[in-house]
């Protein structure tokens, strides 16, 4: 990852703009590093298709992380499709970004009724938010999620609907998935964009 940063990074003076954009379907072995494991509390492990993240143990959660092949200073766009096997009111997923050593990470987090934004510092949280939203409640829902860096803000879109902006700085180019409680989710497609024009977001 970080030779992939590099070369980027001496690419990048050379050209007016430039682009990065990576699919991952899963089908074959994944362009960028997922961080696998199983245990007694839950599983991030990449199947053919599909990466299946489960977590085991109630009030516990289960996260897969990689390293986003982006620069922080400049904007783009994360797209996702999920399989959720049952959408209620009680166990949330979804996203988290810019996740440092310390446990500094932001959680964009979603259930059948409410969505909430929880900004972590040193593992602790230190400011939340939370909308009334509505996803189709039931079992194997598809859920598509949008998060894009644009102009210093996080902009979290699901189902084609915007639901939450953030203003935030940005440190770390860690990203994950999420999920809670005895829940699991399948992460179908993930698309990583970001365009090189000279300006900063």
């Amino acid at each position: 990852m970080k030779t992939l940063l590099a070369a980027l990074a001496l690419v990048l003076p050379l050209a007016a703009a430039a682009q990065t954009k990576i699919t991952e379907t899963f089908v074959e072995t994944p362009t960028l590093d997922w961080e696998e494991y199983a245990d007694k509390q839950g599983s991030a492990l990449v199947q053919s298709g599909y990466i299946e993240l489960k977590s085991l143990v109630r009030d516990r959660f289960a996260t897969i992380l990689t390293e986003l092949p982006v620069f922080t200073d400049y904007d783009f766009k994360l797209s996702a499709r999920l399989l959720v096997p049952k959408i209620d009111d009680t166990n949330r997923f979804g996203i988290l970004i810019d996740r440092s050593e310390n446990f500094d990470t932001c959680l964009f987090l979603l259930k059948e009724e409410y969505f909430g934004c929880f900004v972590y510092n040193n593992g602790k949280e230190v400011s939340g938010w939370t909308e009334r939203t509505k996803l189709k409640g039931g079992k194997n829902r598809t859920v598509e999620i949008v998060l894009e860096r644009k102009a210093g803000r996080y902009i979290f879109t699901v189902n084609n609907m915007e639901i939450f902006r953030l203003r935030r700085p940005m440190n770390d180019p860690i990203f994950g998935f999420y999920t809670e409680n005895e829940s699991s989710i399948r992460i179908e497609e993930f698309t990583v964009e970001q365009d090189y024009d000279g300006s900063e977001g």
